[in-house]
């Protein structure tokens, strides 16, 4: 008995792979939008743990399973530690980078003289110092801007300015509504 034809992949194949992606961003978008805040330190820190737990999977079977396990588990907090590492390298080196950026165009702008040397030097300096704790309070921000530019591009509208707007504004009260903690007991 003969098989049945296959069914053309070509088109189907085609129509897959030029709408996925957006399905994607759109999913990604809207996930950052609602809960990017909460999110931002697996986003992170998973690529560590994953690195690891890889790395351990290369290992020789014959070490056996429970050193495999172990070493899982070992380089999987390798991982998690370079990864927080690097992000924190990275965000004092952006914060210097982007203060000393602001005052090499608000110094000419204000002053109306050259950004002289050793403005840069403080300003970098600054941003090194200052930037990792205002970065902290913006991420919902940030994330929520990220969201709904990522759906604003999935639904076809990124340059509509209500349509990216009410996304990033919805998406700052949700975060907002959802993040806040619980106040302490006082003792005593």
């Amino acid at each position: 008995m003969p098989l049945p034809p296959m069914p053309a992949p070509p088109q189907t194949l085609q129509v897959w792979l030029e709408t996925t992606p957006v399905w994607i961003t759109g999913l990604s978008g809207g996930l950052l939008l609602l809960a990017g805040g909460r999110l931002y330190k697996l986003a992170i820190l998973a690529p560590g743990i994953l690195g690891g737990v890889a790395a351990a999977m290369m290992l020789p079977a014959s070490l056996g399973p429970v050193v495999i396990a172990i070493a899982a588990v070992v380089l999987a907090a390798a991982g998690v530690l370079i990864c927080h590492l690097l992000e924190r390298v990275a965000v004092h080196v952006i914060g210097a980078i982007a203060v000393a950026g602001v005052v090499q165009l608000a110094w000419p702008l204000a002053v109306g003289q050259p950004t002289p040397w050793w403005g840069m030097v403080v300003a970098a300096a600054l941003g090194l110092l200052l930037f990792p704790s205002v970065f902290r309070g913006l991420i919902k921000w940030i994330t929520a801007l990220l969201g709904a530019l990522m759906l604003a591009w999935s639904i076809g509208e990124p340059e509509n300015l209500w349509v990216v707007g009410g996304l990033f504004l919805g998406g700052c009260i949700v975060q907002g509504a959802t993040g806040k903690r619980k106040p302490r007991k006082e003792d005593g």
